[in-house]
């Protein structure tokens, strides 16, 4: 059983008898497979490794880092060293909050912080998907450098 590539109905003879598309015409770039020798490993793009970069803290910015077909990457780098300096940033400010904050307010503070890591976090990996490069304001700089 066939289906047209260009609106998905059912293809019997030579042509799709909705659109009149031929049977063999190529599907359209978007819904080819990708080879996996093309991109690296796993067939990766530079956009999808930096956002994986971010998703699972410094763990996934230090895998990234030593993967061979990514630390060639100057943009995967970056964003791996931007997540490990972020995952060190967080950890510090969750310790001088639970050193500086009275124990009345450190709960609230500790929610705070959480929200807005999760909300940097997410907007670093949809823009790194999105294949922009965000860099944080202090952070950035020091992971170009290390890069």
């Amino acid at each position: 059983m066939r289906f047209c590539v260009n609106c998905r109905a059912r293809v019997e003879g030579s042509s799709c008898p909705n659109c009149g598309t031929p049977a063999d015409a190529v599907a359209p770039k978007s819904y080819r497979a990708r080879r996996f020798d093309q991109e690296g490993l796993g067939g990766l793009t530079d956009e999808e490794a930096s956002a994986l970069c971010y998703f699972g803290w410094f763990l996934t910015g230090l895998l990234f880092t030593y993967l061979e077909p990514y630390k060639s990457s100057k943009k995967v780098r970056f964003h791996a060293m931007q997540s490990i300096l972020l995952s060190a940033f967080w950890v510090l400010v969750v310790f001088s909050i639970g050193l500086v904050t009275p124990l009345r307010h450190r709960e609230a503070a500790f929610w705070i912080v959480q929200l807005l890591t999760m909300a940097i976090w997410l907007g670093m990996m949809w823009s790194a998907w999105r294949g922009k490069d965000p860099v944080l304001p202090v952070l950035g700089p020091m992971a170009e450098k290390h890069t």
